[in-house]
């Protein structure tokens, strides 16, 4: 059960994870993490992966002009990201055709790969969305296609369709749950999916 307060989260969990990990105990290491913030992106760490993400962009916009700009996105955007579990989304923002926006954005990121040694794509496809790419085993990214509309509204691939979305809008929605309760609503997402890690760790050990 999760307790949410306008002091601090006080977690309330019953059992044990195998391996002779107390969740009570965890519960507890959960209040000091919070107290604390030590599972948040470090300044020097987000600075690093912003000066990054602009160097990927410049050599971009080099080899695809019609790319004019870009826009960060998801939890790196929201700062709610967490220390070594994530991904930077970024919407690369441009005069494209909607048409194959996919596949046009794949080619040419196969193109910048080819050219620009430190920017790996990740994997290959099937994609939907988004283009997994690494810098120097370093920086993970999620790299968009993104039609800029109007009113804050965007365009991306949805497989070898298009949809709408407002990253704006959504951003504007966390920003007023946490003016109303004292920046919560962002340590309430940190704490969910730092919770989410540690299962997924524990699920993985019961796999060995």
């Amino acid at each position: 059960m999760l307790k949410f307060t306008k002091k601090i989260f006080s977690i309330k969990i019953t059992g044990s994870l195998k391996g002779g990990i107390s969740l009570n105990e965890t519960a507890k290491s959960f209040n000091f993490l919070i107290i604390f913030e030590s599972f948040i992106i470090k300044p020097e760490r987000e600075k690093h992966i912003r000066d990054t993400i602009k160097k990927v962009f410049n050599k971009f916009h080099e080899i695809l002009p019609s790319c004019y700009s870009y826009r960060y996105g998801g939890s790196f955007k929201r700062y709610n990201s967490i220390k070594n579990y994530f991904e930077v989304d970024v919407y690369f923002v441009g005069h494209f055709k909607e048409q194959n926006l996919l596949n046009n954005l794949n080619r040419s990121l196969k193109e910048l790969e080819r050219i620009y040694k430190p920017f790996q794509i990740a994997r290959n496809p099937p994609y939907m969305h988004a283009i997994p790419a690494i810098f120097k085993n370093d920086v993970e990214l999620d790299c968009l296609a993104a039609i800029k509309l109007k009113n804050g509204f965007y365009k991306i691939p949805e497989y070898n369709k298009t949809i709408k979305i407002n990253p704006e809008y959504d951003e504007a929605k966390l920003k007023n749950l946490n003016q109303k309760n004292d920046g919560m609503g962002t340590k309430l997402i940190r704490l969910l999916k730092k919770w989410n890690s540690i299962i997924l760790i524990a699920r993985d050990f019961n796999k060995l």
